[in-house]
Order: C-alpha cells, then structure tokens, then sequence
C-alpha cells in the first residue's frame, strides 16, 4: 500500500510540473517565391529548430507574391504572411480585410533586377520604351518598383503580370515579353554564362530604396486573440535573422544553394543583391508613409489611410525588443 500511494504521489508530481508545458501549436506560414533570399529566414527557422523552440509546429506554404499572398491570409489558410509585399498589404486593408503588419521583413528591394534576352532587342534599360516586361502580380513589390522605375525615367512600358519566377523567364525566352523581374539567385546563372543581361535592380529606382517593401503579416483574429503566439513566432523569427547575420552566413548560403539548385560560389556571388541585417531590422518600418503614398498615386487604392487606420493595421509590439 505504501508503494502504491507512493507511486501515485510521484505521478501527481510528475502531473503538477508537466501542467504548466506550453502546447505546441501547429501553424501555417505562406512564404512569397521560396527562391527568394527572403524566405531564407523562415526556412532557417524550421531547420534549425528555432521555432520549435517556441512550441511552435511551422509547415511553409509557397504563394506567388503580391496580393495572391495576402489573399491566402485572409482566407484563414496560413496564420502568417512573410515576405510580404508592402503596398498589397496596403491595398487588401483598405479595401476591409482583416490583416495587420506585425514587423517589417525588408527596406528597399536589393535583391529584385530586371532582365533580358542578350540577342534580344533590350540592349539597355532605355529600350525598353514602349516594349512588354512581365513583373509578378499586382500590388507586389515588382509591381510597385516597375511603375516607379517608368516615373522616374519617363519611358512607357507595356507591363504584364506573369506570376512567378519560372513563368515570367518561360514568357521572356519565348518571346511573349522581352524582359521580365527576377529576384537574387534567379537568372544570375544565365547572366554569367552570357543568355541575359541586367538593366536595373531595385536599388536603381530612388522611390524604393528607403522605403518599406515588404512585412511580417497575420490576420486581426489571431492578433487579437493569440497574441502570444504573434510574440512566439516574431522571438523565433528574430533568431533566425540573428541567426544568419551573425557567423552562420555560410551556412544559410549553402541551404540557400541547395533550395535554388545552384553552387555555393553561386551564392556569394549573389550576396551583393541580399540587403544587410539593418534593412532585415523587423522593428523599422521605415517611410510607411510614402508607402501609402505610392499605392495611391498607382492607383491601388483611392485615398490615403487616416491615422486611426495606420495605427490599426501597424501592430509591432510583439517584435522582440520593441517599445509599444
């Protein structure tokens, strides 16, 4: 009897420490073009265990970009959105979906070039005046940097939505467009070797260069109602950029190879493209406004947001080390 009872008080112990173990919770991230070095954060995360770590059960959903990203949140498909383009975010809010900014992902867009054929007509970026270029979909990043690209220097553009990467070098190489968008590593192979030149990248275009281009997203439910878990996965995600910023850039750029199929020297050679760890700062939203601003002069949206609406869809105070 005494063993028994003795048996029986361990397991209450044992039951009474066990309790308080937080559950893990099986969420969905949608990641824009698994390509894309932005998405090596969240990959680097489910690798190396990080998430984990914060009880979280991490599955990565590949989308498209732009608004076909968003629209996947608001369905309640994912719990998260990351890369996530800046102005569709914008856009999907202001026309009433229930989506809030919880950290920024990328100030600038360094890592997206647009490209052509070099027995092609595009011997530079002026020839592209009155030619047809495919960006991804609309209210994306390409989208946004392509119509400020034409602002800037004056040329009209036939622009085409071509969706991702694949497709739009399908649509160039088969003559239906004579450039198209890329995002580092893509295409660079093909630069090296002679078939495509660069015209221009991101940071060509003065309009994009400090402003906000991509955030962190989840819905107002799950912000509202799950706030720990927003805190959780932002704590994770912030490792993971510490992660690769700090002694580990090798090793991201290996996984990184091997997502894209390409040599480690390939990468590297790529890293002029990648952003540093301050343009990666998830607690900067950097010109949020003009952000705004420009999805109103493309015509995304009719009229800028108020304040009240800013500080609705803006909510960072879960990125770790931020001040409400």
């Amino acid at each position: 009897m005494i063993i028994s009872r003795s048996i029986v008080f361990a397991a209450l112990c044992t039951a009474a420490l066990a309790s308080p173990a937080q559950a893990v919770d099986s969420i969905k991230v949608a990641i824009s073009h698994q390509t894309a070095w932005d998405t090596v954060f969240p990959q680097i995360g489910v690798n190396k265990g990080f998430f984990k770590e914060q009880n979280l059960e991490v599955t990565l959903i590949n989308a498209t970009g732009g608004s076909d990203t968003v629209q996947v949140l608001t369905t309640g498909s994912v719990q998260f959105t990351t890369p996530t383009a800046v102005h569709a975010v914008i856009t999907a809010y202001a026309k009433g979906a229930p989506i809030r900014i919880v950290a920024n992902q990328l100030t600038g867009a360094p890592d997206i070039y647009f490209y052509a054929r070099t027995d092609g007509p595009i011997k530079k970026w002026s020839d592209l005046n009155g030619r047809k270029l495919a960006f991804s979909r609309p209210g994306s990043v390409t989208h946004m940097l392509i119509q400020n690209f034409m602002k800037e220097q004056n040329l009209k553009i036939e622009i085409i939505s071509g969706g991702g990467l694949p497709a739009v070098r399908t649509m160039l190489d088969t003559g239906q467009v004579e450039a198209a968008w890329a995002g580092a590593p893509f295409a660079l192979d093909g630069v090296r070797d002679g078939k495509y030149r660069v015209l221009f990248s991101g940071d060509d275009v003065k309009a994009a260069k400090t402003v906000v281009n991509r955030v962190t997203c989840t819905s107002a439910d799950i912000l509202k109602n799950k706030p720990d878990l927003v805190r959780r996965f932002l704590t994770a995600y912030q490792k993971s950029v510490d992660y690769v910023y700090g002694p580990n850039l090798d090793e991201a750029l290996k996984m990184y190879a091997e997502v894209n199929q390409m040599t480690v020297a390939e990468a590297k050679a790529a890293l002029k493209y990648f952003g540093d760890k301050e343009s990666h700062d998830l607690a900067k939203l950097q010109r949020f406004d003009e952000a705004i601003n420009q999805t109103v002069e493309f015509g995304l949206i009719k009229e800028k947001l108020t304040d009240a609406q800013v500080k609705e869809l803006v909510q960072m105070s879960h990125v770790p080390g931020k001040k409400s």
